[in-house]
């Protein structure tokens, strides 16, 4: 079966990673767990290998699974799916490291981090910088991060910035922009 037929299949193989059936308190019922979430595994490293940008996002949705705005209601994140959506993405990259591409893992890592980090400056700070311009400053929405209180630590997300810095013109850095209007 080529790899390409599974790609449709990765969000709801990827939303099982780490969840453990209902075994019922049976031995034959853990072992089928097991041998599933094996399976699993499998499935997603093989497709990844292959697609790893179709694949990637959505497992790392998942081992991002315990990272909060500030003061947003934290929830009980799923600590079997959290570990093990963690160890496919460390799988991914050190399958990737004889090919040469384990640093797509690394730079959509950080790239997830910078979006974390945008999207948890709130709205009337956002609406701030939006004044009188239709690009916000990254620069500003990457800044206010310093002052958030929160469970993850976005310094992944600030590098990535600081590395699509401008050499050349230091005056002018990267912006967001909105949609055009239709």
């Amino acid at each position: 079966l080529p790899t390409r037929k599974l790609l449709s299949l990765v969000p709801q193989l990827a939303c099982r990673l780490g969840r453990q059936a209902a075994a019922g308190g049976s031995a034959d019922g853990d072992d089928s767990a097991r041998q599933l979430q094996k399976g699993l595994r499998r499935v997603l490293l093989h497709v990844g290998a292959a697609h790893i940008r179709a694949v990637l996002p959505h497992i790392l949705a998942l081992a991002l699974g315990d990272h909060y705005a500030p003061g947003e209601r934290a929830v009980v994140a799923d600590q079997s799916q959290l570990k093990a959506s963690r160890e496919v993405v460390q799988e991914l990259r050190q399958g990737l490291v004889a090919s040469g591409k384990s640093d797509v893992v690394d730079a959509t890592q950080r790239l997830f981090f910078l979006y974390l980090q945008i999207a948890w400056v709130d709205v009337q700070t956002t609406k701030g910088l939006l004044s009188g311009t239709k690009t916000p400053p990254l620069d500003k929405l990457v800044g206010v991060d310093l002052k958030l209180k929160s469970n993850a630590d976005l310094k992944p997300g600030r590098l990535l910035y600081e590395a699509l810095q401008l050499k050349g013109s230091p005056l002018r850095a990267p912006v967001l922009t909105r949609p055009a209007d239709a």
